[in-house]
């Protein structure tokens, strides 16, 4: 089960520094992108970690003026999803080891 965590603190390692990259980037749609990269990230997490009640953020329209909202609000969704996120692999994880250590 040793590797089993540490397989999964390798893949969401790497999605979650790409993540990080992202939402302190300096390119016009850096929140944007984060946020997909977010929603990802959740789909990843194994099914008793994922948050399921977790949109994916959609893109309305492409014009200039819709891009600055969606920017706007896809900040929001990364500072409103991701401790959430963050703390649901930390839970999953605490309750996994407490498992092996209850059957060891």
């Amino acid at each position: 089960m040793g590797n089993y965590f540490v397989d999964l603190d390798r893949t969401f390692g790497q999605v979650q520094f790409t993540y990080y990259q992202m939402y302190s980037s300096e390119s016009p749609e850096h929140y944007w992108r984060a946020s997909k990269i977010l929603y990802n990230l959740n789909m990843s997490l194994p099914p008793d970690a994922r948050l399921d009640d977790m949109p994916p953020i959609k893109l309305h329209d492409h014009t200039y003026q819709s891009m600055l909202h969606s920017e706007a609000q896809a900040m929001e969704y990364c500072d409103e999803w991701s401790p959430v996120v963050m703390s649901s692999l930390a839970i999953y994880r605490k309750e996994m080891l407490d498992k092996l250590g209850n059957e060891g």
